[in-house]
């Protein structure tokens, strides 16, 4: 079911909603949602790549990677790493959250 189905708001107003309260289109909150669910999967579980990709909602783990390269400029696994090695993960997790939310849609799009 769509979105605007559900909610039961026009496809139009849903989009217009979206952008005016987020400042970018609903397809790249979804991609954010996305981001920040695999994170946090990286932060706290040991899962391969394409458990973590399907968990937060991308097809496969080569779609996983090749978003985390494209907005973050590096791979899942080497986020898990940084994340890992960090002094605090909870916090090096939350700065690559900050980095998806805060990043301009025009760049990597």
């Amino acid at each position: 079911m769509e979105p605007n189905r559900f909610l039961k708001i026009d496809r139009t107003a849903l989009y217009r909603t979206i952008r005016k309260e987020y400042n970018i289109t609903p397809s790249r909150l979804v991609e954010n949602i996305q981001l920040e669910m695999a994170v946090n999967l990286l932060k706290t579980n040991l899962d391969i790549l394409y458990s973590v990709a399907v968990e937060s909602g991308f097809t496969d783990d080569r779609a996983l990677i090749r978003i985390f390269r494209k907005r973050l400029q590096q791979t899942p696994t080497a986020i898990r790493k940084i994340i890992r090695n960090s002094e605090n993960p909870e916090q090096k997790a939350e700065e690559f959250i900050f980095q998806i939310w805060t990043a301009n849609p025009s760049e990597g799009s």
